[in-house]
């Protein structure tokens, strides 16, 4: 077997010259990462935990404007009361990372943070 090469991909690289800065895509971060993590605490308990970060992106090539860089963390837990009832929580944009609506060429997360609960009911048969 051959081992397995991992291929770099660029999606967006910097201008050196105001030249260079017009070939370049808008719109386009050089770097995204998403991570995230669930957890079983118990039988009945369930947690997970989503984190995204995004480079600061171009927004124009004529004017060199950039878009800040941002990270959003969302936070869920389930916990099972019993066959075919669960209640759930979670916090979506933990930290509250928004936008500058004031400034044009901010594309950070419009929506802020997010806080939810409920419950789930199953009808029928359950295992």
């Amino acid at each position: 077997k051959r081992p397995v090469q991992p291929t770099p991909v660029v999606l967006a690289e910097e201008a050196d010259t105001p030249e260079d800065a017009a070939q370049k895509l808008t719109r386009r971060p050089r770097h995204i990462a998403r991570l995230g993590a669930d957890w079983a605490w118990s039988e009945r308990q369930e947690w997970s935990l989503r984190a995204r970060h995004q480079s600061d992106e171009r927004v124009d090539t004529a004017g060199g404007a950039r878009s800040p860089a941002w990270t959003t963390v969302d936070l869920r837990v389930n916990h099972t009361l019993r066959s075919g009832l669960t209640l759930f929580a979670g916090v979506d944009n933990v930290f509250d990372t928004q936008r500058d609506f004031t400034q044009a060429h901010d594309f950070s997360p419009a929506s802020g943070r997010f806080v939810y609960f409920g419950a789930r009911l199953s009808l029928g048969a359950q295992p």
